[in-house]
């Protein structure tokens, strides 16, 4: 049980209280969460001054409709307890935060389903809509002439008989997208919670480790109405979640991080703090089951390849941000945390089967502090690798756009990786394998203190760095 849950009284809604409750005052009962947008007003709150009034119980319909609208839900399913997040943690107590924030993951797992406010923007909106079924539902047909389905003049397919016409972007459209899930929170949420109800404007979904499903399709949502892969942030969900833990499943769990961080990223926050914060739960959930701790929003056995994270480019950050960075320090510079843009995983793993990749640096020591909530106290990364001057090194991806690339004064390259492949080759006078390196983009501050900047790609360079000269010019730097 939560440390603070809702009780729901007895009665119709109408003249319905909720109580709230302690977990010392109640044996382990069955409970829901809501999930929801508190949007630009703000909801009914447990603060100091409203604690007692709670603990004796307010009327139901003095709560927003959303509110009102998961306790019905609550009732529904024959239980009566739920937690929401701005009455069961104290709003005003700074303490009292970062201790829930800390529990997060034991009080979305253990609870039977997670209540998604998924259609509303704040909790005036409520859980049930107004909506034409008609245009969700797909309808069958037997076309009287030959269909040829493709485009540029290339034939795909020619089916034959009836046809189920139905709009296959339902799931990311209603699910997806929607406002609710344009909130970095929830994406912790949704993870933890072993069954999620998802109350789109259009629609009832539902999303467990095994399986999605709605309305339209209560068995299972067909494979052509999912996302596409990278944009399916869930997936690691089923993933991890899955019951047979067979070789590489591990391996499977970090890529499909690498693809959740890269949908989290893009999601908005109200309080600049909580980057790491709101994901905390779900990094305590995966470090014990992989045997890896998460430092910094990266994985420590993967470091070398998750410090080459880069900028997304081409996304734009001003739909869930008003700056690129935060308004003061959170993370290391090394962390795609300390900064607000969309990220995009290192291009590293499209080599790792090059017999010949090599790590050409290696991590000498990690000072990580954080407090129980997750959020960075002191973040001071010493590597130990090769320097080269930034002059000799094209293709740099910045962290920052407005950072001037043509300037390379303090300018530093750290290699990171290196390998060349023998792929199929592109024209028929090219005999040389290909030739992959990335580094990190770092700028100076004093002595062998550096910051990132960005990511460098690199074409090939005679003698800069090889098996032969790697060692050469070595060195350890500071990375803050």
């Amino acid at each position: 049980m939560p440390s603070r849950i809702l009780e729901i009284g007895e009665g119709e809604q109408h003249d319905q209280a909720v109580y709230l409750r302690s977990r010392e005052d109640l044996t382990p009962q069955p409970y829901m969460t809501l999930s929801h947008c508190w949007g630009g007003t703000t909801p009914m709150r447990l603060t100091k001054e409203s604690e007692e009034a709670l603990k004796a119980g307010i009327s139901v319909n003095s709560l927003p409709k959303t509110f009102r609208d998961a306790i019905y839900v609550v009732g529904e399913f024959g239980a009566s307890h739920i937690w929401i997040d701005s009455l069961c943690i104290l709003q005003d107590n700074l303490q009292d935060w970062e201790d829930e924030a800390g529990v997060m993951c034991d009080v979305y797992s253990n609870a039977i389903c997670n209540i998604a406010a998924t259609g509303a923007r704040d909790g005036s909106i409520g859980l049930f809509f107004e909506r034409d079924t008609v245009v969700e539902c797909p309808f069958y047909t037997t076309p009287e002439l030959e269909l040829q389905i493709g485009w540029d003049g290339r034939v795909l397919s020619s089916p034959q008989g009836t046809l189920m016409v139905y709009p296959r972007d339902q799931w990311e459209r209603d699910v997806e997208h929607a406002p609710l899930n344009r909130r970095a929170w929830v994406m912790q949420e949704r993870f933890l919670s072993t069954r999620v109800l998802h109350f789109s404007d259009s629609q009832v979904f539902w999303e467990c480790p095994k399986n999605t499903a709605s309305e339209v399709f209560p068995d299972e949502i067909p494979i052509t109405g999912r996302p596409i892969w990278y944009f399916d942030s869930h997936q690691l969900k089923r993933v991890f979640f899955q019951a047979g833990r067979e070789d590489g499943w591990a391996d499977r769990v970090y890529f499909w991080w690498q693809v959740f961080v890269r949908g989290y990223s893009r999601c908005g926050l109200s309080k600049d703090d909580d980057k790491l914060v709101a994901i905390h739960g779900i990094g305590k959930v995966i470090s014990r089951a992989i045997g890896d701790e998460l430092v910094g929003g990266l994985w420590q056995k993967r470091l070398i390849q998750e410090l080459c994270w880069r900028r997304h480019l081409g996304y734009e950050e001003k739909e869930t941000y008003t700056s690129l960075y935060p308004s003061h320090w959170r993370a290391p510079s090394w962390s795609w945390a300390s900064t607000n843009v969309a990220m995009h995983p290192s291009n590293m793993r499209h080599h790792e089967r090059c017999a010949n990749l090599r790590r050409n640096a290696t991590v000498e020591a990690i000072d990580v502090v954080a407090n129980g909530s997750g959020q960075l106290e002191r973040a001071v990364l010493r590597i130990r690798g090769k320097l080269i001057n930034g002059s000799k090194w094209d293709n740099v991806k910045l962290d920052c756009p407005s950072l001037d690339p043509e300037s390379t004064d303090g300018i530093f390259c750290l290699v990171m990786i290196s390998c060349s492949c023998n792929v199929l080759p592109l024209r028929e006078d090219e005999t040389e394998p290909s030739w992959f390196c990335e580094g990190l983009a770092l700028r100076v501050i004093d002595g062998d203190r550096y910051e990132r900047i960005g990511v460098v790609e690199v074409s090939p360079r005679p003698g800069i760095i090889s098996p032969e000269n790697e060692a050469e010019g070595q060195q350890i730097i500071t990375i803050v």
